[in-house]
C-alpha cells in the first residue's frame, strides 16, 4: 500500500521538512494572535488583505519575527499570500516604527 489508500489513489508522502514547516506555523499562531490583540485587530485580519494601519502594523511585525527566525521573504510571502518584496518592505517599515518607539521612550526617560 506504499503511498496509496485502499481505493488505489496515490497519496503523496509528507516529508519531515513539510511536517516541521507546518509545526512552525502552528506554534507561531499563538504568538501572532498576541501581536494582533496588542494592535487591536483579529488574527484573521492580519492573515487577510485589509490595509487598515493597525492591521498592516501587526502584519509587518509578524513578517519581522519570521525574518528574525530565518524564514526567507519568499516563504513568509507564501504564508501571507504576499510578494516577497512586500515582505521586505514590511520588515523595514516595522524596524522604522520600532526605532521611533525606542527614541520616544528614551526621550521620555531623559525628561
Amino acid at each position: 500500500m506504499n503511498g496509496q489508500n485502499g481505493g488505489g489513489r496515490h497519496i503523496p508522502k509528507r516529508t519531515v521538512a513539510d511536517m516541521l514547516s507546518e509545526l512552525d506555523v502552528r506554534d507561531l499562531r499563538h504568538e501572532f494572535d498576541g501581536i494582533a490583540k496588542r494592535h487591536g485587530v483579529l488574527l484573521a485580519e492580519v492573515m487577510g488583505h485589509r490595509r487598515v494601519s493597525a492591521v498592516v502594523a501587526a502584519r509587518q511585525e509578524c513578517f519581522a519575527i519570521l525574518r528574525e527566525r530565518g524564514w526567507s521573504s519568499t516563504r513568509i510571502g507564501a504564508l501571507f499570500d504576499r510578494e516577497h518584496t512586500t515582505v521586505l518592505d514590511g520588515v523595514k517599515a516595522h524596524e522604522r516604527r520600532l526605532a521611533k518607539t525606542i527614541v520616544a521612550e528614551l526621550k521620555r526617560g531623559a525628561a
